[in-house]
């Protein structure tokens, strides 16, 4: 089957992109063919056409405009498409025959470069080496690069969880190695990014070794804190491979890479950030009413995500977290300061982004023109913060670098609104370039001629609606409608002809359309020489504006946690080197805000000799927002933030451990109870006594038995000596408030209520002793369980009790007699309680019983009749 020459271009390039969309460049679209194009048109909700393809007859083509490509190209890396973008690499007017096509950029999930605001699209690598595991995470579109070693793939998991990312490349073996096997249906079943398989090199350490170091332009990988970990630089070099395949440049804004493990960062995992909704919501998985959401008063994109890499890594180092510290408390009570830096940096732009763009060659005017106007800014802030008292913002606006000359350059270069494309001039400035301003004025002269010669034409022919125009195919023309054809001269040579009219030309308008067309494409040409070499001199100052980005970054970041402080009242926390935390009248951050003026404040206090806090209540009386709220005030102390307390000392803490909720794991196919006991063995491995640990009804998702027998062995866990982490363990198993009395540095704190004869009020105020019952049936009247639901459950409680009370009775009476019980032998069998007409009547009695309408004094006689009856009823079972 023979094809037209160019769809024979295409199928040669389309054989080595067969699982990416390829878009083929024609003219001033971009097309798409075959399946790919059923793909498109289904995805992008595009026009499905057809073309000519020689013998094979008509095809599926569908296309899009090339100055509007980069959205396509997002919608359908959204859907979880790569796309391989094939460009023309000659100039049709300057060759004969086909032009020449070759893919200039792949696309891929893992490689888009649109922007995500506070959010980075991570591109991850998982290798193993020997016993190591090794990962790598880059974000093309700003540079960010981490890595991490290690020798369980669980922390890898962990990693992966906590910045999920678009695409994720392993080597072709991993189908075969059990350590990899949950990628493939965790990854499915959260749908969470695209899995992408490489080929592995013959001597792959060696391989990895020279490729980091060749992208770094370093002679060892030391400095790149690499030296000795071999998984990890095995793991970067497979990405940056990846990336020098797709994006066909040498990514020269890649930072050095940052170890995602350090161990002076406080370690929050994935379930910490999930329960304590750090990022967003448990239910809704929403971003508002998240504390991140609260937090992020930033003004930049560069700020929100060092906001953002705060709360997922936070201080573990005193001296670290006092100086942030001192940094928000200038913020905090300078609000001049405040204001003046966020009136600065709302003229900032993404500068991590725009050098991601100016990197890969993707930049044009306006992102160029964003350049300067953040870099102008840069003088604003050195005066103010070197006068600080803050050490950290002395640093950084110390480190703003001096761009003042490439400010300039850019400002006077550019016009104040260039067009989105860089090809079709209007770019630069009158008067920048003698030889641009020349061929533009041959250009405005041209221009000037075809206005007079419509002027000129309209009078001696008298038709008064004649035009001069001009379209890529026929060039200049003079257009003339139906009815004033009568009036054209014989010397107008027809051109074109329309429904509406006639296109001719003149003998004179072809000579000057060469000198017009001529002078307008040199001048064109001209301008995108200029831009190129002006692109060019912002790429020689990329380390300059990475730094600028950081800086800013920090800056921004400090003061949006002093705006947070100032507006609601936030206090600095004293952090201590030793271990434990009191905190006076703590609040939950976003619970406050969201109800203002009605949240109860709460005292914490936990240490060497009150190291556990068991703590019961009913539920909705605010036992987990009580123990979210300490650990979030933890976790802000840590972050160098002023906490929502009126006091607080906090003992620098190594990791927050959470086991709040309940949830499956489908992707590694797991019921809510085994996630439950696989995050408690986790805690249980791991805590130190420099830890804080919240545990929320565990035990609640198997049997009451097995649960309440679980929960108790926690208890006895976590206070063995030499571990005893700082512990919130909320619970409705009554049975282990004695067990608490018996163990060292447990304490018994409660939600208080108040009673008010069958219904209750929550008071929300945690109190120094446990609580008497769980309030269960209040609870369920309070969330509109029907009346007859309520009673027969009161009913069936009356019962359950009853039959608790003489299941520990004879068990007390067996203990002391040593017998199965009073006056029964061993092999006796257990009476019931239940039958006896005694019995019958107490039942009755309690059932008729109408609580709500009796006295005090009418309920104190009735307790004391019941009494009476529960001991006849007692007295004539163990008499059996």
């Amino acid at each position: 089957m023979s094809h037209t020459p160019m769809m024979q271009q295409y199928l040669d390039i389309k054989a080595n992109y067969q699982h990416e969309l390829l878009m083929f460049r024609l003219g001033d679209f971009y097309e798409l063919f075959f399946d790919d194009a059923l793909t498109a048109s289904r995805v992008l909700e595009i026009t499905l056409t057809g073309r000519d393809a020689g013998s094979a007859g008509r095809i599926p083509m569908c296309g899009v405009p090339f100055h509007a490509v980069e959205q396509y190209i997002a919608r359908l890396i959204d859907h979880g498409y790569s796309v391989a973008l094939c460009d023309q690499t000659e100039d049709p007017k300057q060759t004969k025959g086909l032009v020449k096509r070759e893919v200039v950029r792949v696309v891929t999930p893992g490689t888009a470069t649109y922007d995500e605001g506070a959010l980075l699209r991570w591109l991850a690598a998982v290798v193993r080496a020997d016993k190591a595991y090794g990962l790598a995470m880059i974000d093309v579109g700003t540079g960010a690069v981490w890595t991490a070693e290690t020798d369980r793939m669980e922390v890898i998991r962990e990693q992966l969880l906590q910045r999920p990312p678009a695409e994720i490349l392993v080597y072709e073996s991993a189908s075969e190695d059990d350590a990899f096997r949950w990628l493939e249906p965790w990854r499915k079943t959260l749908d969470i990014c695209a899995l992408t398989m490489r080929k592995p090199h013959r001597h792959s350490l060696e391989w990895a070794a020279e490729t980091v170091r060749s992208q770094y332009g370093v002679a060892s990988l030391t400095p790149l804190d690499l030296g000795l970990r071999p998984a990890a630089t095995e793991a970067l070099a497979l990405a940056l491979e990846f990336v020098q395949e797709t994006q066909r440049l040498s990514m020269a804004h890649l930072r050095s890479p940052q170890n995602l493990l350090q161990e002076d960062c406080m370690v929050l995992d994935y379930a910490a950030l999930r329960n304590l909704e750090v990022f967003e919501t448990s239910r809704s998985r929403q971003r508002k009413g998240s504390l991140f959401d609260l937090l992020d008063n930033t003004k930049t994109a560069m700020g929100a995500r060092t906001l953002r890499q705060w709360l997922e890594r936070p201080l573990g180092r005193n001296s670290a977290i006092e100086e942030r510290l001192d940094a928000v408390e200038a913020f905090v009570e300078d609000v001049f300061l405040r204001d003046h830096v966020q009136k600065s940096l709302g003229s900032v732009y993404d500068l991590d982004r725009l050098s991601g763009k100016v990197a890969l060659g993707t930049a044009n005017g306006r992102d160029l023109l964003a350049i300067a106007r953040s870099l102008a800014a840069l003088p604003l802030f050195a005066g103010p913060l070197s006068e600080s008292d803050s050490v950290v913002l002395q640093e950084a606006a110390q480190a703003l670098p001096d761009c003042a000359e490439l400010t300039e350059r850019l400002l006077t270069t550019l016009v104040d609104e260039p067009p989105v494309s860089v090809r079709d001039g209007g770019i630069i400035r009158t008067g920048v370039d003698s030889l641009l301003d020349k061929l533009k004025g041959a250009n405005q002269e041209g221009k000037t001629w075809l206005a007079a010669l419509e002027q000129r034409e309209r009078e001696r022919t008298g038709i008064k609606a004649l035009k001069v125009g001009y379209n890529k195919v026929f060039g200049y023309y003079i257009e003339v409608s139906k009815a004033n054809q009568h009036l054209v001269p014989t010397e107008y040579e027809r051109r074109q002809t329309l429904s509406t009219g006639e296109r001719y030309v003149v003998p004179e308008l072809k000579e000057r359309e060469a000198q017009i067309l001529h002078a307008e494409e040199q001048a064109v040409l001209r301008e995108y020489e200029l831009f190129v070499a002006l692109r060019d001199q912002v790429m020689a100052r990329l380390a300059d504006l990475q730094q600028a980005s950081r800086h800013l970054g920090v800056i921004d970041a400090l003061c949006a946690l002093g705006e947070v402080a100032a507006v609601q009242q936030y206090r600095r926390p004293r952090i201590s080197d030793e271990r434990g935390l009191v905190i006076e009248q703590g609040r939950h951050p976003v619970v406050e805000a969201a109800l203002p003026g009605q949240f109860v404040a709460n005292d914490v206090r936990l240490g060497s000799d009150q190291a556990f806090i068991l703590l019961t209540g009913p539920n909705m009386a605010g036992k987990s927002t009580y123990m979210r709220q300490v650990a979030l005030i933890v976790l802000l102390a840590h972050i160098g933030s002023f906490v929502p307390a009126a006091a607080a000392e906090i003992g620098v803490v190594d990791r927050i451990f959470t086991r709040i909720g309940a949830s499956d794991d489908l992707g590694a196919g797991q019921s809510t109870f085994m996630v439950e006991m696989v995050e408690l063995a986790q805690i249980l491995r791991q805590a130190t006594d420099r830890s804080l640990v919240l545990l929320d009804e565990i035990g609640r998702g198997t049997s009451t038995y097995d649960g309440l027998c679980i929960a108790e062995a926690v208890m006895e866990a976590l206070q063995q000596e030499g571990q005893r982490p700082l512990t919130l363990f909320a619970t409705h198993y009554h049975e282990l408030v004695e067990t608490a009395e018996q163990l060292p540095s447990v304490v018994n704190y409660s939600v208080a209520v108040r009673e008010s004869g069958s219904d209750i009020t929550f008071l929300h105020t945690v109190v120094p002793r446990p609580a008497d019952k769980s309030y269960g049936i209040q609870v369920a009247k309070l969330a509109g369980i029907p009346a007859p639901v309520l009673a027969r459950a009161t009913e069936l409680l009356v019962l359950r009790e009853a039959q608790h009370m003489h299941s520990t009775y004879m068990a007390t009476a067996a203990a002391s007699e040593g017998t199965d019980g009073p006056g029964l032998g061993v092999n006796a069998q257990p009476v019931s309680l239940f039958a006896s007409a005694a019995e019958t009547e107490l039942v009755t009695a309690l059932a008729e019983l109408d609580v709500d309408n009796l006295t005090p004094r009418e309920a104190m006689r009735v307790l004391f009749a019941l009494t009476d009856r529960a001991k006849e009823a007692l007295s004539w079972a163990t008499s059996k």
